[in-house]
């Protein structure tokens, strides 16, 4: 079974209610985690020492992290920790309690899994307009905005109840004009104007 990069977070969340929070995004090195500390560069900004001399400097004190990983290395590290899978799983290698068990039938789950490439996860993952489940970010940031076909036979936009014709009871007029720039075959969206658009 071959796993698209888009699908990658849902499919590793599926594999075990421990994994229910997984998710990636880039970390001050560059690198797609989702665990802190960062099992390549170590970052974790939650430490006291770290909080009392940023407060009193207002400066970060990883900055000299910053970038510090780069796609071969991440490429390099996946492959020698055994694949993509083995990589993230080593962050819950971290937790007080690691439950074995539970990573041993995730595993089990998994191994007729065919996962992206890392060079694939690096570029799907450190894109601007990616979330960290993997998604393509809303125009108007709200994850739970989504897409529907009205009546009118095209495309409406918003979130909330979603009406017997299609329509939402929340507009989303970002998402719509957003939707009508990049995909300008589809022909105008719903809302129409920004007076329908009550959200």
């Amino acid at each position: 079974m071959n796993i698209d990069v888009w699908d990658l977070v849902e499919t590793i969340r599926s594999l075990s209610p421990k994994f229910k929070s997984f998710h990636l995004s880039p970390c001050i090195c560059g690198a797609p985690m989702w665990v802190q500390p960062c099992t390549l560069c170590g970052y974790y900004p939650m430490m006291w020492d770290d909080i009392q001399y940023r407060a009193a400097t207002g400066k970060d004190p990883h900055e000299h992290l910053r970038g510090s990983v780069d796609k071969e290395r991440f490429c390099k590290c996946v492959e020698n920790a055994g694949g993509i899978l083995e990589f993230y799983l080593r962050g819950f290698y971290m937790c007080v309690d690691p439950q074995h068990d539970k990573l041993d039938a995730a595993r089990k789950k998994a191994r007729n899994m065919v996962w992206p490439s890392a060079e694939r996860i690096w570029d799907h993952f450190t894109r601007d307009d990616i979330d960290s489940r993997g998604h393509k970010k809303k125009a108007c940031g709200n994850r739970r905005c989504g897409v529907s076909t009205g009546i009118h036979d095209g495309l409406t936009f918003g979130r909330g109840k979603l009406d017997d014709y299609g329509y939402w009871s929340k507009p989303c007029g970002p998402c719509a004009r957003a939707w009508e720039k990049e995909h300008p075959e589809d022909g105008p969206c719903w809302p129409f104007s920004p007076d329908e658009d009550k959200k």
